[in-house]
């Protein structure tokens, strides 16, 4: 019985950590996320910015869903952790 309570007490202890790790997980990919959308935000008014001064056809993205699709329908390969350029 005392066998049976240390190994569900180990078993909660496991599973609180993998629940915390799972929400700095999900605040990074949130903070990640936020980046992302401030890029594309700044990126696409540097854009349109240039495309007014020169008549380029740029494009402007709405938000960091649109460039993502844009980014699939090229099917970029994603570049290999620690790769500059």
């Amino acid at each position: 019985m005392a066998e049976q309570r240390r190994h569900r007490r180990a078993d909660m202890i496991k599973a609180d950590h993998i629940v915390g790790i799972v929400a700095e997980k999900d605040a990074e990919i949130a903070r990640l996320r936020g980046a992302l959308e401030q890029l594309v935000s700044l990126s696409s008014h540097y854009a349109s910015l240039l495309n007014t001064r020169d008549g380029g056809k740029r494009i402007i993205f709405k938000n960091a869903d649109e460039w993502l699709t844009r980014l699939a329908a090229l099917r970029v390969p994603p570049r290999p952790e620690g790769a500059t350029s």
